[in-house]
């Protein structure tokens, strides 16, 4: 089925223009007659029918707006800031492994620094792509961004379940294994160039267990997604 991301999601009429409308028009192909699905990225997903394509608009019949439950499994990823299309990666593959909440970290070795101008407009940049994400893998909800924080912060305000995952950590992941299982998590991994030690004692201060993922150094994009699959696999919705 057809899927299409709007900002608002209500039954009755709705009309789609612009971008949207060229996206459902040209990209998806959808025609008259046609369902499709509507997801608003808070959870809200509802059945459309195409009633007309005229001139600038579409013209939707939107049905019952149904909620999807919540994971149970509430997950965070705290990742410090990567360089370009790596962060995008990262983003990308967090959302389709069922990131609740992704922390971008102004860590003290990460190469991207981000003035507020250019971080208001990364932020919307990932916020596009956490949503194209939730609608590929079918989500009706997308991850909430934040703004960078420093480690030191993003680390005090973690909840539940808490690991940094490092390349110098001796500690396995399956020895913190926690049970029962939780129902939030926050999973850090750092920088190209590794978290500090004093970012790696401020999250221990924070409750985080420090974990290795094994014998090889991963690119830092790698680490992200693999730490955030290891904890989804073995805590989340998949276990």
């Amino acid at each position: 089925m057809k899927r299409l991301w709007v900002p608002r999601l209500a039954e009755g009429a709705l009309r789609v223009t612009g971008d949207d409308r060229h996206y459902l028009a040209h990209v998806l192909r959808a025609a008259v007659g046609e369902e499709v699905v509507l997801f608003d990225g808070r959870g809200g997903e509802a059945r459309a029918r195409i009633d007309a394509v005229a001139g600038d608009a579409i013209a939707l019949a939107v049905g019952e707006v149904r909620r999807s439950p919540p994971p149970r499994l509430e997950l965070t990823l705290l990742v410090a800031l990567l360089k370009g299309e790596k962060m995008d990666l990262v983003v990308q593959k967090a959302t389709e492994l069922g990131a609740a909440r992704i922390v971008p970290l102004r860590a003290e070795r990460s190469v991207v620094r981000l003035d507020a101008a250019r971080g208001g407009g990364r932020l919307a940049r990932w916020q596009r792509i956490a949503r194209e994400a939730a609608r590929q893998s079918g989500r009706a909800d997308a991850p909430a961004i934040a703004p960078p924080e420093s480690p030191g912060t993003a680390f005090a305000a973690a909840a539940g379940f808490r690991v940094l995952f490092h390349e110098r950590a001796d500690l396995p992941f399956r020895r913190v294994l926690p049970f029962p299982a939780p129902a939030q998590a926050a999973v850090a991994t750092g920088p190209e160039g590794g978290f500090t030690d004093a970012e790696i004692q401020a999250a221990s201060a924070a409750g985080f267990a420090v974990c290795g993922l094994g014998p090889r150094v991963l690119r830092a994009e790698t680490a992200a997604i693999a730490a955030l699959a290891v904890v989804a696999f073995s805590v989340g919705d998949f276990a």
